[in-house]
């Protein structure tokens, strides 16, 4: 498996500066999946890292820019905000730091 992490460019809003990492089979197939599109919006921070490094890597991202990113993924397309969505990711990042 080969783990890579992101950063959120501007182009993303309220996600810049979050983070989060995708697994990949192989070094090859991460190369044959990152796409312009993608270049576009994200950033590599780091790639071929263990799972643990990773999430480490990902805690480590500004918790102004997490806590946007939390509000971000609670709304729907209609900017309604979910706030089942909204407790659960605060949940995940209190634990995030908690459990480090």
């Amino acid at each position: 498996m080969y783990n890579v992490v992101f950063e959120c460019k501007a182009k993303t809003g309220g996600f810049v500066g979050s983070r989060f990492w995708s697994t990949f089979k192989s070094e090859e197939a991460f190369k044959k999946s990152w796409a312009k599109e993608t270049k576009s919006t994200r950033e590599i921070i780091a790639e071929g890292i263990s799972e643990k490094r990773c999430a480490e890597i990902v805690n480590e991202a500004p918790l102004t820019c997490q806590i946007t990113a939390i509000f971000e993924k609670s709304r729907d397309k209609k900017g309604v905000m979910n706030e089942g969505i909204l407790r659960m990711e605060f949940l995940r990042l209190i634990f995030s730091k908690l459990f480090k």
